[in-house]
């Protein structure tokens, strides 16, 4: 999962690598900013399209 607080092109600078699960629950956010979430999936076959980068408020 790449991710950050301003939306620029190629600017989600921090990234979360989650093993095994379907889900994430992102702690690391400030109540009052708005961040842009963008998903890329990997395993043994490769590694997956980025997502659509979502707006989270």
């Amino acid at each position: 999962m790449q991710w950050s607080k301003i939306l620029r092109p190629i600017s989600l600078y921090g990234s979360i690598m989650v093993y095994g699960k379907n889900e994430y629950f992102f702690t690391g956010a400030d109540r009052t900013d708005a961040y842009y979430f963008q998903i890329e999936a990997f395993n043994a076959n490769g590694i997956s399209e980025r997502t659509e980068v979502v707006k989270s408020e």
